[in-house]
């Protein structure tokens, strides 16, 4: 059974083959084109050929591609195993039945026949009934309909499957399994029309986004732990569009660690604390913000970056070393009573930004901070500026991330929340991909 009859079919999957023995090829004398290697466009991507001398060229090794095989013990059922995939997520859901909605072509039996739809509960996209192999199906206006609901339900759920595999494999070695006849699609822009729903008829809301659309947003949840979900949350839609970090989502939210506080030189009653929250996907710095509700427990004070130094310093450091203030930028800062507050104040300011930079976040006028959030582009210069080169504060280091840990390095973006928007065309793929091969060669 070849690849492509076997990515297809229903069946458990036939063992992987790291190497097989040596075949003969003909014209083979044409291996020593570089470029046609390079890419893969001679001889496919499963092919690895290395001859020593010209004795050899007779010879060649033929390495299977690497596969995005079905879950294990879910192959054959794609019901279960798009249950499977959000559970293996992290996510908790009762089940999925609520995100499919089968339609009926409105005929008596036997001749009905259903079309069904999912809605991914992350995403909001929506993935109709694909062609099912070894199946009869009817199409009516191009879609596949299918004789009983439970097909119909099972076709939808091998599509997204299908879609979720390409997403995962595109632009890397592995190739992704297909479930459906149809080929799956890398947007939701590709995908096909959807019929005409009755009157009346909604399609599912995403569940993590449903609760904060109707208005259930908790004021009292504390920023610390909001941010935690947010990032647990953001990694997850990450993961479901193929970009994936070094450990699992529910384990990427910030720890301990990521926060840095420190008070303001002055001797009790009248010690004052703020904090900075350090991103530990990017490295980017967010100030204790003006908490909303604590309306004079804080107050504004300014300090001065030292460039010589590297450091944020007091006023008082200034004067005392006859320096003019003008030499110094000017950082403000905003100072609380506890150290508690300034940490909870940094992580309501953070939070307040990234909320800013989702497009599918609804908490843009719902605030932890009483000021305006941000996107990394327009960020207040002075203290973008000192964030890139400072390292701490009167000798007590912020946390740090080198710029070849940051995610946004790896990806290639200044910003993460601009990978969960599918503005990267067809080329933009093709060429990054090539371009990883080619380095992948020169490795070996």
């Amino acid at each position: 059974m070849d690849s492509q009859n076997m990515s297809i079919g229903w069946g458990r999957p036939r063992p992987k083959y790291s190497e097989l023995e040596p075949s003969d090829v003909e014209n083979f004398d044409n291996i020593d084109d570089c470029d046609a290697a390079d890419d893969g466009a001679m001889f496919g991507d499963d092919v690895q050929a290395h001859p020593k001398n010209d004795n050899d060229k007779h010879l060649m090794t033929r390495v299977t591609q690497p596969i995005d095989y079905p879950l294990k013990g879910c192959d054959g059922a794609p019901c279960g195993e798009l249950s499977q995939l959000y559970v293996n997520q992290g996510y908790e859901f009762k089940g999925l039945k609520e995100y499919y909605y089968t339609l009926d072509n409105d005929m008596k039996s036997p001749n009905t026949r259903f079309f069904s739809t999912f809605t991914c509960p992350v995403t909001g996209e929506h993935f109709s009934s694909g062609i099912l192999p070894n199946t009869e199906v009817d199409f009516i206006n191009e879609m596949p309909w299918y004789k009983t609901k439970k097909l119909a339900v099972t076709a939808a759920a091998a599509k997204a499957l299908d879609c979720f595999s390409l997403r995962r494999c595109y632009g890397t070695e592995k190739t992704h399994w297909q479930r459906c006849i149809d080929s799956p699609y890398l947007s939701a822009e590709d995908a096909p029309m959807l019929p005409e729903l009755p009157p009346g008829v909604v399609l599912p809301v995403p569940s993590l986004i449903s609760q904060e659309e109707q208005g259930h947003h908790d004021d009292d949840v504390h920023p610390k732990q909001a941010l935690i979900q947010h990032y647990v949350s953001f990694v997850k839609s990450l993961e479901m569009r193929g970009i994936h970090t070094d450990y699992p989502a529910n384990e990427m939210g910030p720890k301990s660690d990521s926060y840095s506080c420190w008070p303001n030189m002055k001797d009790s009653p009248n010690t004052m604390w703020t904090a900075i929250f350090t991103c530990h996907l990017t490295g980017e710095r967010f100030p204790s913000g003006s908490l909303h509700g604590r309306e004079g427990a804080y107050e504004n004070n300014c300090w001065f970056y030292d460039s010589s130094r590297f450091m944020i310093v007091p006023r008082e450091s200034i004067d005392e070393a006859d320096f003019h203030e003008s030499n110094f930028d000017r950082v403000d800062f905003i100072w609380y009573p506890t150290k508690k507050e300034a940490v909870i104040a940094a992580a309501g300011r953070a939070l307040d930004c990234l909320r800013h930079r989702d497009s599918s976040c609804t908490y843009s006028s719902d605030r932890y901070c009483r000021e305006s959030p941000y996107t990394v582009d327009d960020a207040p210069e002075v203290w973008k500026r000192v964030c890139q080169s400072a390292r701490g504060v009167c000798g007590i280091d912020w946390p740090s991330l080198p710029p070849e840990d940051r995610l946004t390095t790896h990806s290639g973006v200044s910003d993460l929340h601009c990978l969960l928007v599918d503005k990267y065309d067809d080329e933009y793929w093709r060429t990054r991909y090539k371009v990883r091969r080619f380095a992948a060669s020169k490795d070996i």
